[in-house]
């Protein structure tokens, strides 16, 4: 948007568009995708990077409660979707949540931390 002064400001995007190894990748048709297949209580599909350079390189995938197993997952994902994005995926019991009810990430990313 352009303020009063005419300085223009950067707004972050308000879709689920994420870029990963310069590749536009929608985490929401992910989260149904995998949702379906899995028929997991809830899905969080978030990017994430080993680097420093604050680029995404990775894609990853929490399942809770999943009914197939992550390696069954990982091959019907594949099947699905082009090379370029190949998630990460974990299963847990449940997923960390502030006070407030909503998905702890920070605490999410500490959870999984050994697994990616």
């Amino acid at each position: 948007r352009i303020e009063d002064d005419g300085n223009h400001v950067f707004i972050a995007r308000q879709d689920d568009d994420i870029k990963i190894g310069g590749y536009r990748f929608n985490t929401a048709a992910c989260r149904t995708f995998v949702e379906e297949v899995s028929e997991a209580e809830d899905v969080v599909v978030t990017p994430f990077s080993h680097s420093t350079e604050g680029t995404f390189d990775r894609l990853l995938v929490v399942t809770v409660n999943a009914k197939i197993t992550e390696a069954a997952l990982a091959r019907i994902f594949r099947d699905q979707y082009d090379n370029y994005v190949q998630p990460h995926f974990i299963n847990v019991s449940e997923l960390p949540r502030n006070r407030n009810g909503k998905l702890d990430k920070k605490a999410l990313m500490e959870k999984v931390a050994c697994h990616v």
